[in-house]
């Protein structure tokens, strides 16, 4: 899936609700640019816990995971080599709050954020519809969605392109 960075995005609709749920994001990405690519969005609110981004910074290599004033970000530097693939996921356990970004299968930040309490908003692979902000030019591939939170292990699974069971998933392009 090539996205060119000017109008570009794929609405799902209602299709994902994933406001108090347990979830993982992930999907193979390349830069091509350096403004900010959203690999998945859903919720057009500011209100703290209700918009979901999750995003790769590619100017300062920083990938984020906010909910709106309540954010999940990486180091800067993690994600400076717009040129090449990699695997971005995010796992967010909604029992415990636990909220993690993994880049390559190896986690960048990780936190105890709470739970995303969005509402029944389209949900967007290419945008940031708090913002109505279209993602930077970007190549996307296996693109997932799951309703539930991958192990770890199931994360570096996904990276090494071995097996890790579709219970849960959603959504995938």
């Amino acid at each position: 899936i090539y996205f060119d960075g000017v109008e570009d995005s794929i609405d799902l609709g209602d299709k994902v609700n994933l406001a108090n749920k347990s979830f993982t994001l992930s999907t193979w990405m390349k830069a091509d640019s350096t403004e900010e690519i959203h690999l998945f969005g859903q919720g057009p609110t500011q209100e703290a816990n209700h918009g979901l981004n999750f995003a790769v910074r590619p100017s300062n290599g920083m990938i984020r995971l906010p909910y709106f004033s309540n954010d999940l970000d990486s180091p800067t530097g993690v994600a400076t080599d717009a040129d090449q693939w990699h695997l971005y996921t995010a796992t967010v356990d909604a029992e415990t709050g636990i909220r993690k970004i993994f880049r390559d299968g190896v986690i960048v930040a990780q936190d105890t954020g709470g739970t995303f309490s969005g509402r029944d908003d389209n949900f967007y692979v290419g945008q940031r519809p708090a913002f109505s902000e279209i993602t930077g030019a970007a190549y996307f591939d296996d693109v997932r969605v799951y309703e539930r939170n991958l192990s770890d292990q199931e994360v570096v699974n996904l990276y090494n392109n071995v097996g890790v069971s579709d219970e849960g998933l959603l959504i995938y392009l």
